[in-house]
């Protein structure tokens, strides 16, 4: 009976595409980059040979018999047409759930990290913190600030998370770490000094920004050019940022006293890259839809949905 009821769709399906007027079809082949959107992108769609449209009709009909209780549609297209692009039209943006545990390549699988709160990343029984990796959705929220009273009230919270937070920096070979990368719902920044690093297991040592905040940049004409890289995203992904020469911070330290320092080169490039994890923003970011594609249509299509308010956000040479 299905066969008979599929039959219909075959016939004038194999009249459309001899008549070369079929324009649509739920296989999204490689398209123009001026497409901005699947939906725009799937109405230019068309078939080259008789057996794709054949396969859609078939598609359509079992569709067509499946109750709408039925679930993961997308799976079930995504397999049957053996596209990759297929899956990526229904990401709602970088904060869907569908994007943890997602597998970018063969070789990056990105992860799901749990949200920590203060307490919880405190009391965490390991040595150091799990580190998110891209498209992950947590490394998308922006970290909550710590009054500076609860600082002082209990101290041994953040120093307790500012040890491992070291530590997991230097496992992982990172001149700066934010804690929202790991998941840990605290804006606090770690910086090692870069003249110590490479230097072996090391105890003590770096700094540490709560609640850190620029208040003075040096002139937007002195800018630096840099061409950088970041442990959360794929290795073969690299962004040219331009970051501000010289800054001044305003932080909290791990005793809940407002300090100030001002940062420059590399310590200043490091501290603004961390600052833009405090506040979910990453290099992609930074850089056009053509480079994301350059670097995989798979990564534009998660990025492309808000890509131009996070780079406005990324942009910004805000102060306070």
């Amino acid at each position: 009976m299905k066969v008979l009821w599929l039959l219909p769709f075959w016939m004038y399906l194999e009249f459309l595409s001899r008549r070369d007027i079929l324009t649509w079809g739920l296989a999204p082949h490689k398209f123009s980059s001026q497409c901005t959107s699947p939906a725009v992108a799937n109405k230019h769609v068309r078939y080259s040979s008789r057996r794709e449209v054949l396969l859609s009709g078939a598609l359509l009909g079992l569709l067509a018999t499946v109750p709408t209780s039925a679930t993961k549609p997308v799976a079930a297209i995504s397999s049957i047409v053996g596209d990759e692009t297929a899956t990526m039209s229904f990401i709602g943006g970088v904060t869907d759930s569908l994007l943890r545990n997602f597998q970018y390549n063969a070789n990056w699988t990105g992860t799901s990290l749990p949200l920590l709160t203060v307490g919880e990343a405190a009391s965490y029984p390991e040595p150091y913190y799990p580190m998110g990796r891209w498209p992950d959705p947590i490394l998308r929220r922006p970290a909550t600030s710590f009054p500076k009273d609860a600082i002082k009230k209990d101290p041994l919270l953040l120093t307790n998370i500012s040890n491992k937070l070291r530590q997991t920096a230097r496992e992982n070979g990172a001149v700066g770490l934010a804690a929202q990368q790991c998941g840990i719902d605290v804006s606090m920044i770690f910086l090692d000094e870069p003249g110590l690093l490479g230097g072996g297991v090391r105890v003590g040592g770096g700094s540490f920004f709560i609640n850190p905040r620029i208040v003075r940049r040096s002139p937007e004409e002195d800018m630096k050019v840099w061409k950088e890289r970041c442990l959360v995203l794929p290795p073969s992904f690299t962004a040219t940022v331009l970051r501000d020469a010289t800054v001044e911070v305003q932080y909290e330290n791990l005793q809940g006293e407002t300090k100030y320092r001002t940062l420059r080169g590399e310590l200043a490039r490091a501290f603004q890259h961390e600052l833009d994890h405090d506040r979910g923003i990453l290099i992609v970011d930074h850089v056009s839809f053509d480079e994301l594609e350059a670097e995989s249509v798979v990564m534009r299509k998660i990025e492309e949905r808000g890509h131009e308010e996070r780079q406005s956000l990324a942009y910004q040479r805000f102060l306070g």
